[in-house]
């Protein structure tokens, strides 16, 4: 879109009406983040509480024996924890396919 609107000269409003884009102030934008991460925090505090985080913690327990017993660092529960969160908002915003999120914590430990 910034290329489009580069070339007709600087006019971002036009290249995203042209590309059928709806633009929405910052601070709107901004507001709409916080919102859904502060929904995609509590629930994954509710799957937490009601247990239905246990196929994840199953498999940090499994990498985390693993780990040890090959000598290897672990990556402590709050990080993987964290990735997980990070793999959910990027499926949900479209960054990455559904499948493999669990997966996705653990590359690269």
């Amino acid at each position: 879109m910034l290329d489009r609107a580069r070339a007709d000269h600087g006019d971002v409003a036009a290249a995203a009406a042209e590309l059928r884009i709806k633009l929405v102030p910052h601070a709107d934008a901004l507001q709409r983040t916080e919102d859904l991460v502060r929904r995609l925090d509590a629930r994954v505090r509710t799957a937490q509480e009601a247990g239905d985080l246990s196929a994840f913690n199953k498999v940090y327990r499994r990498y985390r024996l693993s780990a040890t017993a090959a000598g290897q660092p672990v990556m402590n529960y709050v990080t993987a924890r964290s990735r997980l969160r990070q793999a959910i908002a990027d499926t949900a915003a479209g960054k990455a396919p559904g499948p493999g999120i669990i997966k996705r914590v653990f590359e690269g430990a």
